[in-house]
């Protein structure tokens, strides 16, 4: 889901929940469309990456506690 989905149905996660939304929509068009994949490995460093996978299991516990 998107962030404006959320908003849509009247789920609204909290800012850093909604930031974090919209910075992982964004990655994952530019891992899915990798048109230089090299720059794409240097952004998302691992500890980038162990970040994302951390917040996205948070975000995944709000998820199931809003339905």
């Amino acid at each position: 889901m998107t962030f404006y989905e959320f908003i849509k149905i009247g789920k609204k996660p909290e800012q850093e929940f909604g930031k974090f939304i919209i910075k992982l929509n964004t990655a994952s068009v530019a891992t899915r469309y990798p048109d230089d994949l090299a720059k794409i490995q240097a952004a998302y460093t691992e500890e980038i990456t162990q970040d994302m996978i951390t917040k996205s299991k948070d975000l995944l516990k709000w998820i199931k506690t809003q339905f």
